[in-house]
């Protein structure tokens, strides 16, 4: 758990990377930050050049740095061991292992960046401190992320900075490329950090719910960190361009917003519209993408509308089956069997003038919007159906099957505070320590058995030989990548649910992943309040299915 001056100090050394002139500059601000707010005796930090195992000494504060490790004779071997498993390391390991006499002890902190080891904090205190600072190895955990994240971003940046300027538009491509790679391991690393800190801050508002300052110390961390990922997605999607980007939204205010663009349109048709809103969990959908197929599968239903009587078009949504359904009704030109198998093919097209339909229901208007909008709903793993008889109008329905799960909004049972605890077994996968700390924690805090590892064959072996219900599962990972350690659960305990927990904003084949049974996405950060409510969804869904 972090205390105030820690979080207060990692805030620091996060700042510190954008006011620094480049990396050496950074990480001596990070040694004199560290050795003014820890006081230790001494501390050094070195940067990785050629190699990780090779360092070189960048900064001091305190002195006599040498002199105090000199008294560990295995003090290289115990840097090379840190830097190899990117674990704090402390020396001596033990208590236990304090020889008379030794009058110091030693903390070295690896600086991670991505899954590149950028160099090395060394702090030596007096022996006596041994046990508290074994206490603070999750804050040196994030610290090293924090530092190592921010002297990569510097790093790289310095590099593009570098750059010839021999030819402006390959220079610019290759600018764009490298930040387009940078930008993608900001976001995860600092995401993890973001997810790390609200995390922590939760922790702290559960022990201490009675006390008022700590609560508004909770508001401004949650949306600090709630800006500091609005910041990094911003991020992407500047240097890397807008792609189809799944993320859960709420649906009924995409279809608000359709109606609202549409309504001189519908007025002017002299048509009437109904909009009725369920109450309905989010779904994970493209914004752009299911608000264009929402707004064809209107514009259908506006230009088939007969003008000689009242128009009439109904919006509504439900929850059901697990499943949000918007159906889209209207009284205008009804379709055959035929007509509705060729409206959703792109090239045949859908209703013609010779069809009944005047000159607005043509087949580059009725016959395309629909077949763009059964792409899209097919893209999102989703179904678009159409009922209709030729004289009695139509009913349109878009079928999403990714709802979120844990979401108030979605009512998915009766008696929502009941919190299900049994035997359910849960199964932590990440590679960071503070995480796996907070949300062992927070699982068991709430009543759950709760196992963590840090990587994926430690994951598949565990499920392997027991029993487990629910894996939250880091995406990005050293090693083994979370699609790969997904399929291989999956093999050995094909009942376990999987759910994502991740800090990029785009998973290759998740499409794929969803129809081999992935259960939900985290994005990371992610509140506990929500990861329980999450949990109690999937465990009341094993129960149900158990029943049937």
């Amino acid at each position: 758990m972090l205390t105030k001056p820690q979080f207060e100090l990692a805030m620091a050394l996060l700042g510190g990377a954008a006011k620094a002139r480049d990396v050496d500059e950074y990480l001596r601000g990070c040694v004199e930050a560290i050795q003014k707010e820890m006081t230790p005796l001494s501390t050094a930090g070195y940067i990785s050049i050629e190699s990780e195992e090779k360092l070189v000494l960048v900064g001091e504060a305190g002195g006599n740095f040498d002199r105090h490790i000199g008294a560990f004779p295995n003090f290289s071997l115990m840097v090379r061991r840190a830097i190899k498993k990117k674990n704090v390391i402390y020396l001596p390991a033990s208590e236990a292992e304090v020889r008379e006499g030794l009058e110091v002890m030693a903390v070295l902190v690896p600086l991670i960046g991505g899954d590149k080891t950028m160099g090395m904090i060394g702090l030596v205190f007096e022996v006596g401190e041994h046990a508290r600072q074994r206490q603070n190895v999750n804050f040196y955990q994030l610290a090293g992320r924090i530092i190592g994240s921010s002297a990569l971003f510097r790093e790289q940046l310095a590099e593009l900075q570098g750059m010839e300027t021999v030819n402006p538009e390959e220079m610019y491509s290759e600018k764009i490329t490298s930040l387009g790679v940078l930008s993608s391991s900001v976001a995860h690393e600092f995401n993890n950090i973001f997810a790390v800190i609200q995390g922590y801050a939760e922790l702290i508002n559960m022990q201490s719910p009675e006390s008022k300052s700590i609560q508004n110390a909770i508001s401004v961390i949650d949306s600090q960190t709630e800006r500091g990922a609005r910041l990094i997605e911003s991020l992407n999607v500047f240097v890397k361009g807008r792609n189809a980007k799944l993320q859960y939204h709420a649906l009924g205010e995409i279809v608000g917003e359709v109606v609202t663009m549409q309504k001189s349109v519908i007025e002017k048709e002299g048509a009437e519209i109904t909009l009725k809103n369920g109450q309905i969990p989010r779904v994970l959908v493209d914004r752009e993408q299911v608000r264009e197929a929402i707004l064809n599968v209107l514009q259908n239903s506006i230009h088939t509308l007969e003008r000689d009587e009242p128009g009439l078009i109904e919006i509504s949504t439900e929850f059901a089956d697990e499943k949000v359904v918007l159906s889209i009704r209207d009284n205008g030109i009804g379709m055959t069997r035929d007509q509705v198998d060729m409206a959703i093919h792109p090239f045949m097209g859908g209703l013609s003038p010779a069809d009944g339909a005047d000159d607005r229901g043509g087949k580059e208007a009725t016959g395309l919007w629909l077949a763009v909008a059964y792409g899209i709903m097919q893209s999102h793993g989703g179904l678009l159906t159409i009922t209709s008889e030729k004289d009695c109008g139509k009913e349109i329905c878009m079928v999403f099957p990714r709802t979120e799960l844990g979401d108030e909004k979605g009512a998915r049972y009766e008696q929502s505070e009941v919190v299900f605890f049994g035997d359910t077994r849960i199964l932590i996968v990440d590679d960071e320590d503070p995480i796996r700390e907070f949300l062992s924690r927070a699982f068991d805090s709430a009543g759950y058995q709760v196992i963590a590892v840090s990587g994926g064959e430690e994951a598949v072996e565990m499920c392997g030989f027991e029993d487990i219900d629910i894996v939250f599962l880091d995406y990005l990972m050293p090693g083994m990548k979370g699609d790969r350690v997904f399929e291989m659960i999956k093999k050995v305990s094909p009942s376990t649910d999987i759910v994502f927990i991740t800090g990029v904003d785009e998973i290759p084949g998740i499409n794929k992943l969803f129809d081999q049974g992935l259960a939900y996405i985290l994005k990371k950060p992610f509140k506990i309040d929500k990861i329980l409510k999450v949990t109690n969804d999937l465990i009341y869904k094993r129960i149900n299915h158990r029943r049937i």
